[in-house]
């Protein structure tokens, strides 16, 4: 909230600063502006071409007609000594960072971009990517424009510096960023794999089809460009219709379990898919209803995934009841996330390996937890001991049992009562010492007497309890 309010404090600032300067150029028409030092994204005619606007004059050296002072971070040691002479002297200056926002600023979009789009003039378009004070809609816009070439994007000086000016700009990590990281690959990926602008998306398909070294040959991992933006859920549908027609089974394969993908596209998908990408399908949850009923007919290993991960709805239910599947095949339902809404239906079956998968899912509510208790006893007790929604009742019930592999699975259930988990850490067992080092719920005190144990560390650099804590005292 706090870095929200401070960006828009610096807008309205910069906002306030920009009409200063555009003030100072309207007072001071039929001027000269005199630019001190190395300017790299404008020549001296199109800087001349803007000041027209102000019937104003360019200078490199000081004349009797001199307004203005626009000073580069460039400068020699002989110019910085002219800029400090003229500053003192009373020569209105600022930045040429600062020249660059009014420019940008002040310059029509629409012909900036119509007259690159005509002249095709690439080493202009490149000066004009590298001003950071255009707005991110123009920058996509004009990135369109580059002529990679035929190579890749850092296959040469040009393509490399124009890929880093696209990272510069849309890389915005939540911290401290080491500005060496915007030189590496990985961070072009980052900035398409979290990016919620389909512009932006729509752009990286412009761009050649990079490739990220990979030390696998897996398919589970996005390995070029193409498939990051496949893999984004704000992808637009031209994106999607553009990596459809590639006909390319890896693309698809990231594409299938895209939620933004219309049924259309899905159906277009499944024509054409191997199990693999059948899997992605199964799991996405946008998955179209004619094609949740077509699966259902697929080999086994796909129904599985398509019971474990896809949408069930009360509906879906009753076709997939139909289908007169085998107990230990329909029973998977019971692990999936989406089931809340329809426990008391998956109950009224009496199937017990649907019961013990239901006994596990943390979305099940703590009073159908009691009544798979009461319908099946022991035969579910190890499965519910490991469900946070479990009742402080069933556990000390539970516990009550003695029973050394029910224990360990309290010991790492958070629901589990303090005085419960105290009484277990007084055991001195090193499995459920293991099991409680994992429990978030379990006091400071006791987690701190667990890290002397130094096979224990990896377990508790997983426990947020116990890393905040560290966190805390570090300041951090």
């Amino acid at each position: 909230m706090l870095l929200l309010f401070s960006i828009f404090l610096d807008k309205i600032w910069q906002g306030i600063y920009i009409m200063k300067i555009e003030k100072l150029f309207e007072d001071n028409r039929g001027k000269s502006v005199l630019f001190l030092g190395r300017v790299q994204n404008f020549t001296v005619e199109e800087i001349q071409l803007f000041l027209d606007q102000f019937d104003m004059k360019y200078i490199e050296e000081a004349d009797d007609n001199m307004a203005l002072m626009i000073e580069s971070s460039m400068m020699t040691p002989i110019e910085e000594d002219i800029a400090y002479d003229l500053y003192k002297g009373g020569l209105a200056s600022f930045k040429l960072s600062e020249f660059e926002k009014f420019y940008a600023l002040k310059i029509k979009p629409n012909s900036l971009l119509m007259s690159l789009k005509l002249s095709n003039n690439q080493e202009r378009l490149k000066r004009v990517l590298k001003n950071e004070s255009f707005e991110d809609d123009l920058f996509l816009k004009l990135f369109r424009l580059y002529d990679w070439c035929g190579e890749g994007v850092y296959d040469n000086d040009d393509n490399r510096d124009m890929s880093i000016s696209f990272v510069k700009r849309f890389y915005r990590p939540d911290s401290f960023m080491d500005p060496a990281i915007i030189y590496s690959p990985v961070t072009l990926s980052t900035v398409i794999s979290s990016s919620e602008d389909s512009q932006l998306l729509d752009v990286v398909l412009s761009m050649p089809n990079y490739g990220f070294l990979s030390t696998k040959n897996e398919r589970k991992r996005a390995k070029n460009l193409r498939e990051l933006v496949a893999s984004n859920r704000y992808i637009s549908i031209d994106s999607m219709k553009k990596l459809l027609s590639f006909r390319d089974g890896d693309i698809d394969y990231f594409l299938a379990s895209n939620i933004s993908l219309n049924d259309f596209m899905q159906d277009e998908i499944y024509q054409r898919a191997d199990d693999d990408i059948k899997m992605m399908l199964s799991q996405n949850s946008s998955l179209s209803e004619k094609l949740f009923d077509t699966m259902l007919n697929e080999s086994e290993i796909i129904v599985q995934n398509l019971l474990a991960f896809g949408i069930i709805t009360e509906d879906r239910l009753e076709k997939i009841l139909s289908k007169n599947l085998p107990n230990k095949l329909f029973s998977i339902v019971g692990e999936n996330s989406s089931i809340e809404d329809i426990v008391s239906q998956l109950l009224s079956l009496d199937i017990e390996p649907l019961a013990l998968r239901l006994s596990a899912n943390s979305v099940v509510k703590g009073n159908f937890l009691d009544e798979i208790y009461k319908k099946f006893g022991d035969s579910v007790v190890l499965s519910l001991s490991t469900n946070p929604n479990i009742s402080s009742a069933l556990i000390e019930e539970f516990f009550e049992k003695s029973d050394y592999e029910i224990d360990k699975l309290l010991a790492a259930n958070p629901s589990t009562p303090k005085e419960i988990l105290v009484k277990l850490f007084d055991r001195e067992d090193r499995e459920i010492n293991k099991a409680l080092a994992s429990n978030e719920s379990l006091e400071l005190y006791y987690l701190q007497q667990l890290q002397l144990d130094s096979s224990l560390l990896n377990t508790l650099s997983k426990n947020r309890t116990f890393t905040e804590n560290i966190l805390n005292n570090l300041g951090i």
